[in-house]
């Protein structure tokens, strides 16, 4: 998925040949959730199946209640869409002055909080959808509701988000609603999908037997990812007003392929739900949500870092980070019709370390009809203390409007919470990948990336944490490396202070990813340095790193594709390393280490010919390793497996595959000796 955040369209390179596929940046989709993946292995050892909760009405849903990334289980069935707060997009940015609260026009009902739709499963990987077709993919499926009530008075209403930071769905891909009397036989009473020639959404109800189409138009397509568009649908069946009544929501999807890279089946066409509300008494002109609710989750309040090494917290860090003086900053909107007043309290916890817990009040004010308001609030007298090496802090803003019973349903989305860490490296990223990035393309093997970071104090850089997105059956695991440290130059990285051995992309079994590789020296760095840390590619191939796309610090993301060119990124956002300035005696435990001999990519097996259209032979680069392959697997370029062999003579054959590309992995026994790539022609 090659996404620009000011467009969020998938640039999908696919049926090319591969000789015009030129050197470039390149962001592709997830290919596994593993948060989801986690969750659903954890939920497999501790479930059974699923008890049905008969739902009473109102059903209101905004996902802005903390479920653990999946749907609140007493309101919906089923784990498959992902609820989050990252691929809900909110490009509405207001300039608020020191510690003010200003008003806007409101221009968005997005909340905190989505269910995300896209092409990955309950199980955390891709759907098997097709790639030219679209086929159905993530399902939301409510528990049954009662509804024995009059059929004319009874809507659902919902905001939706083609794209947002994720891949913007294409003509073919759609977002359905469906009713059931039973949860078993469905009609569809509603569907979206873009019109990309028409910089519009198409929205289709199905009423009365029939069908009305509307065109929501948008300046240009640019816009498209930007926008929560709302939907309001009756309950026009009399066959719908059962004890057993339910709804669910569709989207069909169809992968991205990026044709020559190692699996190159990615994450596409997201859907952004939000602000489910099914009820009776209402009209077709009852469309309106009466809540206050904060809009968009709580940004870092440093100025640079999301963290920096707790010993690196000095005076210095301290006014760069927080400027003059230390702010909160919350964005809250009147969703509906009506004055409200508005309390904002805040709440600083330390999680450890024996810090000062603070709980202060924000003030309070009137909010207007379909008003936002962004508000700064400031921090007195309160410093960031720990008695220990690292520290983190709980940093709570939460609204206080009523007390209305009727509104317990809402009061998830009053609150938003940001943790402030310090531990023992900087970094730019929130910690949660939408994308994955790196470079590829022939000439790329020449290329480099480097991000640049600013010291606080004099110390020594001994290795970087990285986050590299799981890729279908790890196939990207020998796409190797040279981790660098590069001097500035002006703006732009220079001389280089240290590389070390190529080696490869590691991932952790654990939620948080990050894996620490460790340097074979360390590289001294002075305070008020900047210094820029990254790598070098050793081959065409893409190693998929992590790349947040809610914390944009394009601007500090420098690569080259020759040896004299630095440019900046053209994506917005942050791809996920972080230098690590751990003392050597607290460096974290089980660090990945270089190889010991030096290696530039150069491969110990030879495969010949290739391309070939019936048998590859396999000759060893060093004599001294002759062996025999024990066994050879055989991918396509999806991931799947396609062919094995057990080899004694050192002969692939391969007349009996499709032309194509595929990755051949080598094994002497149970060892993986070498990932290969073949072409096979006919």
């Amino acid at each position: 998925m090659k996404i620009l955040k000011t467009l969020l369209i998938l640039t999908i390179i696919s049926l090319i040949n591969i000789n015009n596929v030129n050197a470039q940046e390149l962001l592709i989709g997830l290919q596994e959730n593993h948060l989801v993946k986690k969750i659903a292995e954890k939920r497999s050892t501790q479930m059974q199946l699923q008890s049905l909760i008969l739902r009473e009405l109102p059903f209101i849903d905004d996902f802005s209640k903390n479920t653990g990334f999946i749907p609140d289980q007493t309101k919906w069935q089923g784990t498959s869409v992902y609820i989050n707060n990252s691929y809900g997009r909110h490009d509405t940015i207001f300039q608020v002055n020191n510690s003010e609260c200003q008003n806007f026009d409101k221009l968005s009902n997005h909340t905190i909080g989505v269910a995300t739709f896209d092409a990955i499963n309950s199980k955390g990987v891709l759907h098997d959808v097709g790639y030219i077709y679209s086929s159905p993919a993530d399902t939301l499926l409510s528990q049954p509701i009662n509804l024995v009530y009059p059929y004319d008075s009874i809507y659902l209403t919902f905001y939706f988000q083609a794209g947002g930071y994720g891949d913007l769905p294409e003509n073919r891909d759609s977002l359905i609603l469906q009713f059931s009397p039973d949860g078993n036989s469905w009609r569809t009473a509603w569907k979206a999908f873009p019109s990309l020639t028409d910089s519009a959404m198409t929205e289709v109800y199905y009423r009365n037997g029939g069908t009305e189409t509307y065109l929501r138009r948008l300046k240009n397509m640019d816009d498209m990812p930007k926008y929560f568009f709302k939907a309001h649908v009756k309950v026009d069946r009399m066959e719908y007003l059962t004890n057993s009544f339910h709804f669910r929501f569709i989207n069909h999807a169809s992968i991205s392929i990026n044709q020559f890279t190692p699996g190159r089946a990615s994450n596409a066409d997201h859907w952004n739900l939000d602000f489910v509300h099914l009820d009776k008494g209402r009209t077709a002109f009852d469309t309106l949500i009466k809540d206050v609710a904060i809009t968009i989750p709580m940004q870092p309040f440093t100025n640079v870092y999301e963290e920096i090494p707790w010993s690196h917290y000095n005076s210095e860090a301290r006014a760069q980070l927080f400027g003059t003086e230390m702010q909160i900053g919350i964005t809250y909107s009147n969703l509906g019709w009506g004055n409200r007043n508005v309390a904002r309290h805040f709440e600083i916890t330390p999680l450890f370390g024996n810090g000062e817990y603070l709980s202060f009040s924000g003030g309070s004010e009137n909010i207007y009809d379909f008003e936002t308001v962004v508000c700064n609030t400031s921090i007195l007298d309160y410093d960031f203390y720990s008695d220990t090496d690292s520290a983190n802090f709980e940093v709570k803003a939460y609204l206080t409007t009523d007390s209305d019973p009727a509104r317990q349903d809402f009061r998830y989305n009053d609150t938003t919470v940001y943790y402030h860490r310090f531990y023992d490296s900087y970094a730019y990223d929130d910690g949660t990948a939408e994308n994955g990035y790196g470079l590829f393309g022939v000439g790329s093997a020449a290329g480099k990336v480097a991000v640049q970071f600013y010291c606080f104090a004099s110390d020594s850089l001994r290795g970087v944490y990285l986050y590299f997105n799981h890729t279908i059956n790890d196939i990207n695991e020998n796409n190797k490396f040279r981790l660098t440290v590069w001097s500035d130059d002006n703006g732009v990285p220079g001389e280089i202070l240290y590389t070390q051995n190529a080696t490869k992309p590691t991932y952790s079994d654990s939620l948080n990813q990050f894996v620490a590789y460790k340097f074979t020296k360390p590289v001294f760095v002075g305070r008020r340095t900047n210094f820029y840390v990254g790598w070098q590619q050793t081959n065409d191939d893409f190693i998929n790193l992590g790349f947040d796309r809610n914390r944009n610090h394009q601007d500090k993301v420098f690569y080259t594709l020759s040896n004299n060119s630095w440019e900046t990124s053209i994506y917005e956002g942050s791809p996920m390393l972080r230098p690590i300035f751990s003392p050597a005696s607290r460096f974290p435990e089980n660090p990945v280490l270089p190889p010991e001999t030096s290696s530039t990519g150069v491969v110990g097996v030879i495969l010949s010919p290739n391309p070939s259209s019936d048998y590859i032979r396999m000759a060893w680069a060093d004599e001294a390793e002759n062996t025999t392959a024990k066994r050879v697997e055989i991918y396509n370029m999806r991931g799947n497996l396609v062919k094995i062999e057990n080899s004694d003579n050192n002969i692939i054959n391969v007349s009996n595959l499709q032309a194509g590309t595929y990755i051949v992995r080598i094994y002497d026994g149970k060892k993986l000796k070498e990932t290969k790539k073949i072409i096979v022609s006919k």
